[in-house]
């Protein structure tokens, strides 16, 4: 194999140099000539970075662990739409010679316990990714491995660490959206479990709370009634919309299917007798027919600044990050318009 020293020699650059062009990252600190000649010199030898090599001489193995729970105790798949984020995490981390693992962690334990995965038992990330799902044992020992932590969407606010979404700002826009627009009579879609889960005291996510009542708050303020329509059965959501006269309906994600199958039954056009706002649709992925209106989150550029964080944490030598609060931007799509006038 071509070494590190033969690039450097025949490039004429030192090997420190060569090494930081080529496998740390920091091409950026050079000329675009010496970059250019060490690169070109690197693809005609053939040259590969050993990272085993790397990992031995620097006690670092430059990869970073994305913690997560991606499946539940029905072994069903959730937190799907974490697929964005990780895009864009790993795309930047590649920039500075880095790569992301996927940790999923249903069955995360005590670190006393054997059984612990082998990803999180070892030391073998140099940083943490830490995402929602975690249980307060799992988020201890997350914090407790030794390494940069990033918390993402986690419901961890702290004021260094952090990069979140603020819910709060996102249920009161949309409410303020639809009331701008001209509606006056708009639901709230909360399901059925997170709805027991919510008046029980224990939401399942942060976002299903802060969002809700920052609705419900938006309707009180300017004197309008607040109609969360519980469940997911389109005759049951049907009678609620019908009862209520709704004109505009708020709801969590983009699939808009109840809803539509609600709307069908009562001879309902979307969006000439109903408005549907989504409280996050995914920035980056193209809607397949209907263009869903509602807040936009793009994801991917949430996983970017995440890996500028971590990297700021692993190679600038500050021992903390102040926290980013992402909202989103408003879009009408094709399911908002104004009400019609009756």
């Amino acid at each position: 194999m071509v070494a590190l020293k033969d690039i450097a020699k025949a490039a004429g650059v030192s090997v420190g140099t060569a090494s930081r062009i080529l496998n740390q990252g920091r091409a950026h600190l050079y000329s675009p000539e010496t970059r250019r000649r060490v690169i070109e010199v690197s693809r005609k030898f053939g040259y590969r970075p050993n990272r085993a090599a790397q990992a031995m001489r620097l006690q670092k193995t430059r990869m970073v662990g994305f913690l997560s729970v991606g499946m539940d105790a029905e072994g069903y798949l959730q937190n799907y739409q974490v697929y964005p984020f990780t895009v864009g995490l790993n795309r930047h981390l590649a920039t500075a010679g880095y790569h992301m693992s996927l940790v999923e962690c249903s069955d995360l334990v005590d670190p006393d316990d054997p059984e612990q995965p082998w990803t999180v038992r070892e030391k073998y990330f140099d940083g943490l990714i830490v995402h929602y799902g975690l249980s307060d044992r799992e988020a201890r020992f997350a914090q407790n491995m030794g390494v940069p932590v990033i918390w993402w969407d986690s419901g961890v606010f702290a004021s260094h660490g952090c990069i979140y979404r603020d819910e709060v700002e996102v249920g009161t826009q949309l409410a303020r959206r639809l009331i701008e627009l001209g509606h006056e009579r708009i639901g709230y879609m909360v399901g059925q479990k997170g709805w027991q889960n919510y008046q029980a005291g224990r939401p399942q996510h942060f976002s299903y709370a802060q969002r809700f009542e920052a609705y419900k708050k938006e309707m009180k303020e300017r004197g309008l009634k607040q109609v969360p329509i519980v469940g997911y059965d389109p005759d049951d959501v049907a009678r609620q919309l019908k009862e209520n006269n709704l004109t505009a309906v708020i709801q969590g994600g983009s699939d808009i299917a109840v809803l539509q199958a609600a709307a069908l039954k009562l001879g309902w056009k979307i969006p000439r007798d109903l408005s549907i706002a989504a409280a996050d649709r995914e920035a980056r992925i193209l809607p397949r027919g209907i263009a869903v209106g509602g807040m936009l989150y793009d994801r991917c550029q949430v996983g970017e600044q995440a890996a500028r964080m971590m990297l700021k944490l692993l190679n600038d030598g500050v021992s903390k990050i102040p926290s980013v609060r992402y909202v989103g931007e408003f879009v009408q799509g094709d399911t908002i318009v104004p009400p019609r006038k009756k």
